[in-house]
C-alpha cells in the first residue's frame, strides 16, 4: 500500500486505530483497515478435547493396493485400525465430515504421489479450517508418499524409527553461492541451547554436493537456499543426484527454501501467462529422492514459496519443543492473518487460464499455504531450546484484554519479526503473537485497537492492524498481527534497545 495510506496509522501515544465485530466491513487489503475475526464458534473447537493426542491415517488406497503396504508400516508403528480413515476416491469435502465427529489433532496422510498437488493440497487446508467456526487450520497433518510403494514404506518406517534415533541438536544451512566457501565448523546457535550450526556455500554447478553433505557428519537439521524447481535446487542439489549417491539422511529433518521442491509429480508453470500443467517423474522429483533418503521429515512447498518461511518453522520447533506439525501449523496461521477474511480461500489452478492470483500479496500468501510437511506430524525431535521474539503478556481488565510486549536489545538473530506476506514482494518487519485467553472472555470481544508501538519510545508507523480469535482444544487463543512499512534504509525493529507494544480486544 501507498505512503498516504501507511501514514494514517503513524502511532500516537493513544489509540491509533479501532476494529469493531459490529463495525461496517472493513477492506482487508487496505492497510489502514483494522481487522478483527471475532469468535462465533458455539462448541469448544476444534479438535476437540477427547481429540488432543488423536492421530488418524487419511488415505484413499485399498487393501489389495500395493501401496497399502505403507497403511501396513504405520500400523505396525502405532495408528489403531479404528483411526484408519479410507476415503475413495479421495475428496477433501468428505476427508472433512468422516472427521467431525472425532475431530483428532493430528492427521498422517498416506498418499501416491499422482493423487498429490498443491490444488489438493489447498482443498485439504481449506476443508480442515471449517472443522470449527474460525478460519484456522484445525488439524496438524503431514503426508506419506514416495516415488514407489517401497521407497514409501521406507519413508514411513524411517518417521517411526525417528522416534528412538533423534535427530541431533545439529543445523547445516547449505546451497549455491558465487563466492564458495568449504564447510565451517560447529558454532554455538544464536539462542537455541545446545544447538550448533554449520554452513556450506557451494560453488554453483557443483556435482558433488550430495556426497559433500554425506561428508558432514552428525547433521540432525539440514537447511537449504536457493531458488528451485521440481528437479532440485538451481545450479545445486538434485533429486537425480541425490539417488546417485545412495545418500541416507537418517534421521535428519529437512528444511527446503527454495521453491517447487517439495513437489512429488504434478506441478503448474505460469511462466508463460496461461497456467500449463506439468508433471515431474517420480525418479526426477528432488522431494521424492529426499524422501527415498530416509530423512525423518521434509518441510517443504508445493508452489512458488518464500525461503524465510523454512527459517520460521524451524525456528518455531526450537522456542516451543513441539511436534513437526506445529511448525506448519504456524506457517497456516500466518496464512490466515494475512488474508485478514473470516474464512479461508485459496487460489485454484486450470490449465490454459489465466493465473489465479488476484494480486501480488495473494501470490505471497497463497506461497505460505502451499508449504507442506512431510512426515509425522504427531513427532516432537526436539525439547524446548529458547524463548521465541514474541513473548506478550494479555491481562484482564474490566471489559478488556490488554496485550503487551517488551522487548530489550536486538531482535535480529530471530527470523519470526519477517513478513514477507504484505510487503510489496519484497521482505520487512512485523509483529506476531499468539496469546491464549480465557475461553469465556475470547468469546466476549467485540473491538480490537493497537494503543501503541515504540521503539527507544518513539512511535513507529504500523499497517495492517489484525487480530483473530482461535478455539482450539478446548481452549482459547487471540492472534495479532501487525506489519511495518517496507523501509530498505530502517527496518522497523532494528537498531533499537528497547521495543514496546501494547493493545487492547474490548469486551461486551
Amino acid at each position: 500500500m501507498t505512503r498516504t495510506l501507511l501514514s494514517r496509522l503513524a502511532v500516537p501515544l493513544l489509540c491509533v486505530a479501532l476494529a469493531s465485530a459490529n463495525a461496517p466491513f472493513q477492506d482487508p487489503e487496505e492497510s489502514s483497515a483494522v481487522v478483527l475475526l471475532p469468535l462465533t464458534e458455539k462448541g469448544e473447537g476444534a479438535p476437540s478435547r477427547a481429540g488432543l493426542g488423536r492421530t488418524v491415517l487419511l488415505t484413499s488406497i485399498r487393501e489389495s493396493d500395493p501401496w497399502w503396504r505403507v497403511v501396513a508400516a504405520l500400523r505396525e508403528g502405532g495408528i489403531k485400525d479404528k483411526d484408519i480413515v479410507t476415503v475413495r476416491p479421495w475428496d477433501a469435502e468428505r476427508v472433512r465430515k468422516a472427521l467431525a465427529k472425532s475431530q483428532p489433532e493430528f492427521a498422517v496422510v498416506v498418499l501416491p504421489p499422482d493423487e498429490l498437488d498443491v490444488n489438493m493440497h489447498f482443498e485439504l487446508l481449506e476443508q480442515l479450517s471449517k472443522l470449527d467456526g474460525d478460519p484456522f487450520v484445525d488439524v496438524t497433518f503431514g503426508y506419506i508418499t514416495g516415488a514407489t510403494p517401497e521407497e514409501a514404506e521406507s519413508f514411513a518406517r524411517a518417521t517411526i524409527a525417528a522416534r528412538k534415533a533423534r535427530p541431533k541438536r545439529s543445523i547445516l544451512e547449505f546451497g549455491p553461492s558465487t563466492s564458495p566457501a568449504p564447510l565451517s565448523g560447529s558454532t554455538a546457535h544464536p539462542w537455541a541451547s545446545g544447538f550448533t550450526t554449520r554452513r556450506l556455500a557451494h560453488a554453483e554447478d557443483e556435482r558433488d554436493v550430495a556426497n559433500l553433505l554425506a561428508a558432514a557428519k552428525d547433521v540432525g537439521v539440514l537447511q537449504a537456499w536457493g531458488h528451485g524447481m521440481p528437479p532440485g535446487v538451481d545450479r545445486g542439489l538434485q533429486g537425480r543426484e541425490i539417488r546417485a549417491a545412495r545418500l541416507d539422511l537418517f534421521p535428519a529433518l529437512y528444511f527446503s527454501g527454495p521453491c517447487y521442491c517439495g513437489v512429488p509429480g504434478r506441478w503448474f508453470d505460469p511462466s508463460k501467462g496461461a497456467i500449463r500443467e506439468a508433471q515431474v517423474a517420480p525418479e526426477e522429483s528432488f522431494l521424492l529422492a529426499l524422501l527415498g533418503a530416509r530423512v525423518s521429515a521434509v518441510f517443504a512447498g508445493l508452489d512458488p514459496d518464500r525461503g524465510e518461511t523454512n527459517h520460521q518453522e524451524l525456528e518455531h520447533l526450537l522456542s516451543s519443543g513441539e511436534p513437526l506439525g506445529y511448525a506448519t501449523k504456524g506457517t497456516y496461521d500466518d496464512v490466515v492473518l494475512a488474508y485478514r477474511r473470516p474464512e479461508l480461500s485459496l487460489p485454484r489452478y486450470a490449465a490454459e487460464k489465466p493465473d489465479p492470483h488476484r494480486n501480488l500479496a495473494e501470490t505471497m500468501i497463497a506461497g505460505g499455504a502451499c508449504r507442506a510437511l512431510f512426515g509425522d506430524p504427531s513427532f516432537a525431535p526436539f525439547e524446548k531450546a529458547g524463548e521465541s521474539a514474541f513473548e506478550a503478556l494479555a491481562t484482564a481488565a474490566p471489559k478488556a484484554i490488554r496485550i503487551t510486549w517488551n522487548h530489550e536489545g536486538s531482535i535480529g538473530n530471530y527470523w519470526a519479526p519477517v513478513d514477507v506476506y504484505r510487503a510489496d514482494g519484497g521482505w520487512t518487519h512485523r509483529l506476531r503473537f499468539r496469546v491464549p485467553i480465557a475461553v469465556e472472555k475470547a468469546r466476549r470481544v467485540s473491538s480490537f485497537r493497537v494503543l501503541s508501538v515504540t521503539k527507544d519510545g518513539q512511535s513507529l508507523e504500523v499497517g495492517f492492524p489484525t487480530a483473530a480469535l482461535e478455539l482450539f482444544g478446548g481452549k482459547a487463543f487471540l492472534h495479532v498481527l501487525i506489519v511495518f512499512p517496507r523501509n530498505e534504509q530502517d527496518r522497523a525493529l532494528w537498531n533499537g534497545k528497547q521495543f514496546e507494544a501494547r493493545f487492547e480486544c474490548g469486551t461486551s
